[in-house]
Protein backbone atom coordinates (compact mmCIF):
# COMPACT_ATOMS: atom_id res chain seq x y z
CA UNK A 1 0.00 0.00 0.00
CA UNK A 2 1.31 3.43 -1.23
CA UNK A 3 0.86 5.61 2.07
CA UNK A 4 1.80 8.94 -0.08
CA UNK A 5 -2.09 8.71 -1.84
CA UNK A 6 -3.57 7.34 1.40
CA UNK A 7 -3.00 10.99 2.48
CA UNK A 8 -3.77 12.73 -0.30
CA UNK A 9 -7.60 14.75 -0.70
CA UNK A 10 -10.03 13.45 -3.69
CA UNK A 11 -9.66 16.74 -5.49
CA UNK A 12 -6.06 15.68 -6.27
CA UNK A 13 -6.44 12.28 -6.71
CA UNK A 14 -9.10 12.69 -9.26
CA UNK A 15 -7.13 15.46 -10.96
CA UNK A 16 -4.08 12.97 -10.93
CA UNK A 17 -6.35 9.98 -11.91
CA UNK A 18 -5.39 9.55 -15.64
CA UNK A 19 -1.70 9.76 -14.94
CA UNK A 20 0.47 6.53 -16.32
CA UNK A 21 2.85 4.58 -14.76
CA UNK A 22 2.74 3.04 -11.54
CA UNK A 23 2.07 6.45 -9.59
CA UNK A 24 -1.21 6.45 -11.68
CA UNK A 25 -2.16 3.24 -10.93
CA UNK A 26 -1.40 3.67 -7.19
CA UNK A 27 -3.97 6.50 -7.75
CA UNK A 28 -6.51 5.00 -9.12
CA UNK A 29 -6.14 2.24 -6.73
CA UNK A 30 -6.75 4.62 -3.87
CA UNK A 31 -10.07 5.76 -5.45
CA UNK A 32 -11.41 2.71 -5.96
CA UNK A 33 -10.66 2.03 -2.14
CA UNK A 34 -12.15 5.29 -1.22
CA UNK A 35 -14.78 4.18 -3.03
CA UNK A 36 -15.66 0.85 -1.63
CA UNK A 37 -14.95 2.00 1.87
CA UNK A 38 -17.21 5.50 1.75
CA UNK A 39 -13.73 7.55 3.17
CA UNK A 40 -13.69 10.79 1.19
CA UNK A 41 -11.19 13.36 2.32
CA UNK A 42 -11.14 17.15 1.64
CA UNK A 43 -13.34 19.05 -0.01
CA UNK A 44 -16.98 17.81 -1.12
CA UNK A 45 -16.45 15.89 -4.66
CA UNK A 46 -19.74 14.25 -5.98
CA UNK A 47 -19.05 10.36 -6.40
CA UNK A 48 -21.97 8.08 -6.40
CA UNK A 49 -21.12 5.03 -4.02
CA UNK A 50 -23.59 2.15 -4.29
CA UNK A 51 -24.73 0.87 -1.23
CA UNK A 52 -26.91 -2.24 -1.17
CA UNK A 53 -29.47 -3.17 0.65
CA UNK A 54 -29.31 -6.07 2.47
CA UNK A 55 -32.76 -8.47 2.59
CA UNK A 56 -34.26 -9.38 5.98
CA UNK A 57 -33.76 -12.74 7.12
CA UNK A 58 -37.01 -15.25 7.53
CA UNK A 59 -35.32 -17.41 9.98
CA UNK A 60 -37.35 -18.41 12.88
CA UNK A 61 -40.48 -16.63 11.71
CA UNK A 62 -43.61 -18.16 11.00
CA UNK A 63 -45.75 -18.24 8.47
CA UNK A 64 -49.33 -19.10 8.36
CA UNK A 65 -50.87 -20.54 4.81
Amino acid sequence: MNFTFATTNNADLLARKDEQGSDGAAIRKELVRRKATGLWIGPDVVVKVKTRKEAESKVGQVRVV
